[in-house]
């Protein structure tokens, strides 16, 4: 008797993505542990979208590891794309991730088989192109989350302690000449110290590159929503901006309401237990708070210290 399935038999339905172009796309940008996740599963239901999971992940040779089908990644490393021909060289590349032109189960392993007309494209990877990606392509709506810094390092090491990985190293950031010429040049015996100071100071500066430079840039943009995850935690109403900039990409106010409190994926606790409560510093002492917040003074983004997202305005 043979066994050959039938050409009838029922097939897995699989996931299209319809949504052409770029207008029917959202990029939710911020640090690891800042909210990404959950703003990213919100919104993609709030708006019937697909979800795709950090697609920008590299590879030891600043490739990105979906494309080059590689399978190790360098881990939180960034790409700095700097306006310009050095930004124009990668750019096919960004194009197809933000298009949704790729398939792996790490990028879709949110997202239920079906077909969707809308993208949602959440990364912890990408601050360091937000300028380039918000310049060139305008109709991409940029929703820039921002964490106060202590409780953002406080659930990393929590994380790290379950065996999760957020250690970051300098030459990430050393080996990329633009971001150093651009940016970073004033701080660039601090860079090249830190490849031997504590764990705190590191994730600490990690925190500050790649938010010093969104900070400074994307003021200028009107297709960019900067929002604070310790405001959103605590009103509904604070994410009233997010919903005006999305009216015209399908958002809907029930179906919001019902994703608002539903668990995170990458959370152990349900967000309706986080906007009772933030979470407590309980990793962090009163010396590596003093860390954190020294460094972050010294790049000038205090605001986030107080839940707040002080973008600057371009000269």
């Amino acid at each position: 008797m043979s066994h050959t399935r039938s050409s009838n038999a029922k097939q897995p339905f699989p996931l299209i993505d319809l949504a052409f172009g770029f207008k029917r796309c959202v990029l939710v940008a911020g640090s690891g542990r800042s909210g990404t996740t959950w703003i990213g599963q919100t919104l993609a239901h709030a708006m019937r979208s697909r979800l795709m999971f950090e697609p920008f992940l590299l590879d030891d040779n600043q490739r990105f590891c979906f494309l080059a089908g590689t399978p190790t990644h360098c881990d939180h490393h960034q790409l700095y794309l700097p306006w310009g021909p050095h930004g124009q060289q990668r750019e096919p590349e960004i194009r197809r991730i933000l298009q949704g032109r790729l398939r792996a189960r790490w990028c879709d392993r949110f997202t239920a088989p079906g077909v969707y007309f809308r993208r949602v494209v959440k990364a912890v990877r990408a601050n360091l192109m937000l300028d380039y990606i918000a310049r060139r392509w305008p109709e991409i709506k940029i929703i820039y989350v921002v964490r106060d810094p202590r409780c953002v390092i406080n659930s990393q090491l929590a994380k790290m302690r379950q065996g999760w990985k957020f250690q970051w190293h300098p030459a990430g950031v050393l080996n990329q000449p633009e971001l150093m010429r651009d940016w970073l040049h004033p701080y660039a015996d601090l860079l090249e110290q830190s490849s031997s100071s504590c764990l705190i100071q590191r994730q600490a500066l990690k925190w500050c590159i790649e938010n010093f430079i969104p900070y400074q840039c994307l003021s200028q943009h009107e297709n960019v929503v900067p929002v604070s995850y310790d405001q959103l935690t605590r009103d509904t109403n604070n994410w009233n901006a997010i919903a005006r900039c999305l009216a015209d990409r399908g958002w809907s106010d029930s179906r919001f309401r019902e994703a608002v409190v539903r668990r995170s994926q990458t959370s152990q606790r349900s967000q309706a237990q986080i906007a009772q409560r933030l979470e407590p510093l309980s990793e962090l002492d009163a010396s590596s708070e003093r860390t954190i917040v020294d460094l972050v003074q010294r790049f000038g983004l205090d605001d986030a210290l107080q839940g707040e997202i002080g973008l600057r305005r371009a000269a």
